[in-house]
């Protein structure tokens, strides 16, 4: 029998590797999703469905985004002179104005074309001004300067349109919130038009971010003329979440209370703490006539007791809510849970810093008035929710009347009284060690709950 051979041919076969090599990489940088996630560890979700299900337009718009992000980090080298800064920020300027196209939703248009003679002058009163305007896009993009250097920040983010709604919802029900004080004294009628507006969105680039929450334009003199908008992250919170509080509930509380710890409750008292620090105690600044929290007077205390205030009153507050139906009465208890465990999560390290005290008052308050117990037995927290509900509207007034006389002396004696580590937190803290210290977030998988 005649032995068959086959000799390989080189080119062709090399052709065959390429384009196997290249249908791989394009499939795996599908709208350049490799890009955005790096191999560091980062808190940024690898669930891509938020990019995915975005439509065409949309699409369109954030492929120039991440074209100008990696054109930004050229810039941003420590090697780039002015001139070629300047011929990349010419780049940047084409992109911005090609990206404007892609969009039907106006105000974006108006903005990412101005933005683009912005980068190029590098002074952004005049697009953050439309950015401010803009409450329908569903990605976006920052660019502004650093402060102490001649770098650029860039933001790209994925809007949830729908969150964000819900947030309105809440800030809609502000006039409500100051009626349930329960103290009229030294107040006056919200201007609503100084809360600032707050978008619900997912980060997508840069991704090593610690912070939960943006304060957008963050120069105090736009601050002053145009106002800002609140960016809460949603998918930082989502790995905040997973990689700590959650870890910390299985850690210290009882097998039926686990599952009360929720994101979404999470969520809720994130969003009804920005709210409160419009509310209590407030004075007109003359110059602008906008509304600002008395601070001046609390001095070096301000800081700890307004902290109080805002968390105290989100939760004393969710009872407004839940009679306009936009939380259940049976997720109460879900809020005060995983408040607690959000404190636990702060005072897990140095729990009697200075920036810690806040956290440390309002869990040594619910301790010594019976509103939580550490079982020495079988070291787990257990909770009263009615006992927790009357504590927290107790130090809610406390610390409202001490805003309201700007009172030094009656901060002090609460600091003094509530500020030191107890017994309880100790214990606590010794169980919580092999949760990761640092502030470092461990990407999670799509599919993961």
């Amino acid at each position: 029998m005649k032995k068959i051979t086959y000799k390989l041919n080189k080119p062709f076969f090399l052709l065959i590797i390429h384009i196997v090599l290249i249908i791989f990489v394009i499939s795996n940088l599908k709208y350049s999703t490799n890009y955005l996630y790096s191999k560091t560890n980062t808190l940024v979700t690898k669930d891509n469905s938020n990019i995915d299900d975005l439509d065409k337009e949309s699409k369109g718009l954030l492929n120039n985004f991440i074209k100008i992000s990696k054109i930004v980090e050229q810039i941003n080298i420590k090697d780039s002179d002015q001139d070629m800064a300047l011929k990349l920020k010419k780049k940047i300027s084409n992109l911005l104005r090609k990206a404007s196209t892609f969009s039907t939703y106006e105000e974006q248009k108006k903005y990412l074309y101005s933005l683009s003679n912005d980068i190029l002058k590098s002074e952004f009163t005049s697009s953050n001004l439309k950015w401010m305007k803009m409450e329908k896009n569903k990605v976006d993009i920052i660019i502004e300067p650093e402060t102490k250097s001649k770098k650029i920040k860039i933001f790209i983010l994925s809007n949830n349109l729908e969150k964000s709604e819900q947030v309105c919802k809440y800030i809609q029900n502000i006039d409500k919130f100051l009626g349930n004080l329960e103290s009229s004294k030294n107040q006056i009628p919200i201007d609503s038009s100084v809360i600032p507006s707050i978008t619900v969105s997912n980060i997508i680039f840069p991704i090593n971010l610690k912070r939960y929450i943006l304060i957008k334009p963050d120069y105090e003199e736009y601050k002053k003329k145009i106002g800002y908008k609140l960016i809460i992250l949603e998918n930082i919170m989502k790995s905040y979440f997973k990689h700590f509080l959650k870890p910390i509930a299985q850690k210290i509380l009882i097998k039926k209370n686990i599952d009360l710890v929720d994101f979404e409750s999470f969520f809720s008292h994130v969003v009804l703490h920005r709210i409160s620090h419009f509310l209590g105690p407030v004075i007109v600044d003359s110059r602008s006539n906008k509304l600002i929290l008395v601070n001046e007077s609390m001095g070096k205390y301000f800081y700890t007791i307004e902290e109080i205030k805002a968390d105290t009153l989100a939760l004393h507050n969710i009872f407004v809510l839940t009679k306009q139906k936009f939380i259940e009465e049976k997720k109460v208890n879900n809020i005060y849970i995983t408040h607690i465990i959000t404190l636990l999560e702060k005072l897990r390290n140095e729990p009697e810093k200075e920036i810690n005290k806040a956290y440390l008052i309002q869990f040594n308050y619910l301790l010594k008035n019976g509103g939580i117990v550490f079982n020495i037995n079988n070291r787990k927290l257990l909770i009263n929710s009615k006992k927790i509900k009357n504590a927290i509207k107790e130090l809610m007034l406390k610390v409202i009347e001490i805003e309201n006389r700007g009172s030094i002396s009656n901060a002090e004696k609460l600091i003094n009284s509530y500020g030191s580590t107890s017994n309880e937190l100790k214990e606590i803290i010794k169980m919580l060690k092999k949760i990761p210290e640092e502030f470092h977030f461990i990407p999670f998988q799509k599919g993961e709950e």
